[in-house]
């Protein structure tokens, strides 16, 4: 933060976000003319030397908020700044449409879009061609940047004969070597096996962390959010559903779609029967007779004789002889099915209405298919939310 002063008094002024949106909206046109708005009144903020992936199912949106942020796709309204330079505006009287070459900013795609025929060197390179950099300092700022992402060794080697983690590499050292400050991520490991992904993503976070580029990362995959993510922006149906860090999205919902969305979650549905100021009394035939839950602490306080929903996660369930330790719910079932996954066991178990519940615990749990069970789930790590309406 930089200090202005004004009138003798130093007053703090706040410095530029790397990408600040204002009210976007961007609408395309069916053939069979109808019309879809995968950007709808997004409004969103990423500071300077942050991680920031946008998750979301198919048709969320995301690719087309990081296409609109690269100025490959045109939005309808709103506003987009960089660096606190406007590059899209359509707020005011004139509008203001600065194309992708000049945005200053790199981008890195599913496929890597290396050219097949040119060396390491000549694709890192082809940027500053395009701009006209003199070959001298062309030379030496690829050398530069391939020593800084460790692919050196494979400078004359042509982008077929490089492992996926090489490739990754050379994308990324294309990227930075116009020395932009945001680098955008259209799903670049979503082609990689699981094993050379999560080494990849290991090596995309040291690197951002060691250069300190802002990072815009697009991804449906979950886990890669969780790992890579400063905050995490999931998207539904073009707006940002909850814009939080990666355990705040997973532990504190802001709404049924996230919890649901984001990991694995049980789920009941049951009747408010009664209501206080910070806890909700449910009933649901056969499983829950009269149990206390917390209220919801976010969206709408749902009335006597509405439905709401219950969530919590496999890990923080219980198994008991006799209630929970602290104040919660207690549900019976019968285990129907054991599973042994290496780092954890997950057993699934039914309740009395036919819900599914599972239960994440380290070690295999004892007994047969047909054992019952009693199931216990702390009140603080339950989440309650009213059913939507109009969704």
């Amino acid at each position: 933060m930089t200090i202005d002063q004004r009138d003798g008094v130093a007053v703090p002024v706040r410095e530029a976000a790397a990408v600040q949106v204002d009210g976007l909206v961007k609408t395309f046109g069916r053939a069979n003319g109808t019309t879809v708005t995968p950007i709808d009144d997004v409004t969103l903020t990423i500071e300077k030397g942050e991680f920031l992936v946008l998750l979301g199912p198919s048709g969320c949106g995301k690719t087309t908020l990081l296409r609109c942020i690269a100025g490959l796709e045109t939005p309808d309204r709103g506003s987009i700044e960089l660096l606190g330079r406007k590059v899209f505006d359509r707020t005011g009287r004139r509008p203001v449409v600065v194309p992708p070459e000049r945005r200053g900013l790199g981008m890195i795609f599913q496929s890597y879009a290396l050219w097949p025929h040119l060396t390491v060197a000549r694709n890192v390179a082809y940027p500053l061609e395009a701009a006209k950099v003199p070959k001298a300092e062309r030379r030496e700022r690829v050398a530069r940047v391939l020593e800084l992402v460790g692919v050196s060794e494979v400078a004359g080697q042509l982008p077929g004969r490089l492992s996926g983690g090489q490739q990754q590499r050379v994308a990324l050292a294309r990227a930075l070597v116009a020395e932009p400050s945001l680098i955008l991520f259209d799903e670049p490991l979503s082609n990689v096996d699981a094993k050379v992904r999560e080494e990849l993503r290991l090596q995309l976070l040291e690197m951002q962390r060691r250069i300190g580029f802002t990072a815009v990362y697009v991804t449906h995959d979950q886990v890669e959010a969780m790992e890579l993510a400063d905050r995490i922006a999931v998207l539904r149906s073009g707006r940002v559903a909850q814009l939080a860090a990666p355990d705040a999205v997973y532990d504190r919902p802001s709404s049924r779609y996230v919890a649901t969305f984001i990991g694995t979650a049980n789920e009941l549905t049951a009747q408010v029967v009664e209501r206080a100021d910070d806890t909700l009394t449910v009933s649901l035939p056969g499983v829950l007779d009269r149990a206390r839950v917390p209220a919801p602490t976010a969206g709408r306080r749902p009335a006597v004789g509405e439905q709401v929903h219950l969530i919590w996660r496999p890990e923080r369930t219980v198994v008991t002889t006799d209630g929970p330790a602290e104040p919660g719910i207690v549900l019976d079932a019968e285990r129907v099915l054991g599973r042994y996954l290496g780092a954890f066991s997950e057993t699934i178990a039914v309740l009395r209405d036919g819900s599914e519940v599972r239960v994440v615990t380290p070690a295999p749990l004892p007994g047969a298919r047909g054992d019952g069970l009693r199931l216990a789930v702390a009140a603080r790590d339950l989440r309650v939310f009213a059913q939507e309406t109009g969704a």
